[in-house]
Formats: C-alpha cells, sequence, structure tokens
C-alpha cells in the first residue's frame, strides 16, 4: 500500500512522501524497488538510454524516479533540490503526460489493487517528470531518502 502524507507526516515528516505526498495515493514521487525493476522502468520511458553517452559515462548505479503530476506542479524545485544535495546526478529527465493505456502499462502490478483507479487518475491527470538518478546504490539509497512505504515501518527510518 501506497504511503501518504498524513501517515508519513506523524511518522517521519523529514521524509519526501512527508513533504511532498496529497494523500495516500498520491504519495508525489516512485521510486524503483530493486536493480531490475530500475532497468525495466528506465527501459520503458528511456527505450534509447543504452546509447545515452551521459548516463553510460557517469559512474554508479542508475534508479527510476517519478514525480508524480501534484507533486511537480507543486514541489518541482524543491524535490530536484534535495535529489542534488543528497548525492545523485540526473543523467536523463523528460516532462511527459502518461495516456491511460500508458500507466496501465507501466503499474499493471497494481491491477489488483485497491488504490489502482486512483493512481491510474493521478498518473494521467496531468504531466509527470521521469529522472534517471546516477550514484553508487542509487536503488537503496533513493528508496532510503523517500521513506518506506508502509506506515508502520516509518518509525524504523528517522530522517529518510
Amino acid at each position: 500500500k501506497d504511503l501518504g502524507a498524513t501517515e508519513a507526516t506523524s511518522q517521519d515528516p523529514e521524509s519526501l512522501r512527508s513533504q511532498y505526498a496529497t494523500n495516500q495515493i498520491l504519495n508525489g514521487i516512485h521510486g524503483s524497488d530493486s536493480n531490475e525493476s530500475a532497468m525495466r522502468e528506465l527501459a520503458y520511458f528511456f527505450p534509447t538510454a543504452r546509447s545515452n553517452s551521459t548516463a553510460n559515462e557517469l559512474l554508479g548505479q542508475r534508479t527510476l524516479a517519478l514525480i508524480r503530476p501534484a507533486a511537480l506542479s507543486q514541489h518541482k524545485d524543491k524535490i530536484l533540490n534535495k535529489i542534488k544535495e543528497n548525492g545523485f546526478k540526473i543523467a536523463m529527465t523528460k516532462t511527459i503526460k502518461l495516456d491511460r493505456s500508458q500507466a496501465e502499462e507501466f503499474y499493471t502490478e497494481h491491477r489488483d489493487k485497491p488504490f489502482y483507479e486512483d493512481l491510474i487518475q493521478e498518473m494521467t491527470s496531468g504531466p509527470i517528470m521521469v529522472l534517471c538518478l546516477v550514484k553508487e546504490n542509487a536503488v537503496n539509497t533513493w528508496r532510503g531518502l523517500l521513506g518506506p512505504k508502509e506506515k508502520d515501518k516509518l518509525a524504523e527510518a528517522p530522517g529518510t
């Protein structure tokens, strides 16, 4: 279950989800949950990434970050600054608007979850910013910066 603003704020006010989410479904920012997911998700949004010299020249692991429509319209600069402050290099970025079929394809693993329709609605409500972040141990570092998805685990992750 995705973590939203109310739960994040009470448990971990410094996490990105706490600062930029609007509710439980609209948790503001997406992060890959594994290196394999990161590679698959990056290939979805950056199909020519293998030939991108900027991304290939940077040392470190890659991960995907999505700034969802509500967070992008309200907090774009703050989120980008937080990314850079935490030592990530932004290798690739683009702003796109997903149509329903693209959002459904990307979030197919959530199809049977109760929040699925709200998630698809949010992801198609406006532009999203897609980023390829590079850093040593990028996937785990980014996930740590986001804070845990599960509200019952936030207490175990202070300072995220």
